[in-house]
């Protein structure tokens, strides 16, 4: 499926498995991954960027919250990629979102 819908960015949750063991695997040569360690109800996250159009790095990992920044190699523009695993319970979703906007701030315009 990557090889076939050339694809410029994947996010996947709840990959169960170590971060260790995902930088392992081999998607494809133009894909980079960053991810997080899976830990009991936190089941790891695995964003994966096309390095042949951006440059990206980790802004901020936490278990459950992962934000990569990606730089547009043509353009300079900068997008954000946030790749989140948010909790069930009402409260706990609340103040996960004011944890997250936190993050963003005001000054990013680009974020999926």
């Amino acid at each position: 499926m990557l090889r076939d819908h050339r694809l410029d960015f994947i996010l996947i949750q709840e990959t169960k498995m170590r971060k260790e063991s995902m930088e392992r695997i081999s998607f494809n040569r133009s894909l980079e991954g960053f991810a997080t360690n899976s830990n009991g109800a936190l089941r790891g996250l695995l964003t994966l960027c096309n390095s042949n159009l951006f440059k990206s790095h980790v802004l901020y990992s936490e278990g459950n919250i992962l934000l990569i920044q990606d730089e547009n190699i043509k353009n300079k523009e900068f997008w954000y990629l946030l790749n989140v695993y948010a909790p069930n319970t009402k409260n706990g979703r609340r103040n996960y979102w004011v944890k997250i906007k936190k993050l963003l701030g005001q000054d990013k315009e680009c974020f999926i």
